[in-house]
């Protein structure tokens, strides 16, 4: 029991370190946000549908975290600049999202 205990201990000290780490690269963003970079990171290429299906949020809820993740940000706020979008070849309405090297930085860092 004592060693599943110092499993969880640990486990929730990686998290609470990650979360300094992600609060102090860009302390704009919420947790939320934090869980949205996650998920592009190990998915590039995702689109806003494909991480609204993955958090469970309606797309503009996701359109709102993603924006807050990129460089223009949503309307006077500054975006974190963690993330971009780019086009889709064939369809003008889709863009899918990658990590900026900012982002990559960050990534490592909370990897680290």
């Amino acid at each position: 029991m004592r060693e599943e205990g110092n499993k969880k201990h640990r486990a929730t000290e990686k998290l609470r370190g990650a979360l300094t780490v992600f609060h102090k690269a860009a302390p704009q963003l919420a947790t939320r946000q934090l869980l949205a970079f996650l998920y592009i990171a190990s998915h590039e290429g995702v689109t806003i549908v494909g991480l609204g299906e993955a958090m469970a949020q309606v797309q503009p809820n996701a359109s709102r975290d993603a924006d807050a993740l990129t460089t223009h940000g949503r309307g006077n706020k500054k975006g974190a600049g963690l993330v971009e979008r780019r086009d889709v070849a064939g369809d003008r309405r889709l863009r899918e999202l990658y990590l900026t090297p900012k982002g990559r930085r960050l990534l490592e860092k909370l990897e680290g």
